[in-house]
């Protein structure tokens, strides 16, 4: 019996998804959510900045890659004052795109005409 539920508690530990920020989680914190359920939910912030009205500010950074590159990164930034979300924004950023123009050839001089 013991063999039986140690290995049901391997598997589902295997498979549980460790927390993190997604748009889906962020659209869902409402204001005046404490910060312990945030970490519960979204997991430990990326990092934590202290703003000049004392107020602190938790950064989440979301990667979405295509094959191993990284094709957009969400910022999600979260006010928090006294323990509870007071405001929060999204910032979005894409990787620059190649430009042949710019950079070199990797096939040069290998090349033949």
């Amino acid at each position: 019996m013991k063999k039986g539920l140690l290995a049901l508690l391997l598997l589902t530990a295997c498979f549980s998804r460790p927390s993190m920020m997604t748009r889906e989680t962020f659209e869902n914190i409402d204001l005046g959510t404490p910060t312990d359920q945030i970490v519960i939910e979204a997991g430990k912030p990326y990092a934590v900045h202290t703003l000049a009205s004392g107020k602190k500010e938790y950064e989440y950074i979301e990667r979405i890659n295509m094959g191993n590159q990284t094709i957009v990164e969400n910022h999600y930034f979260l006010t928090i004052s006294e323990g509870q979300v007071v405001s929060k924004r999204i910032k979005t950023e894409e990787p620059h795109p190649y430009n042949i123009i710019y950079e070199a050839d990797p096939n040069y001089p290998n090349y033949r005409n």
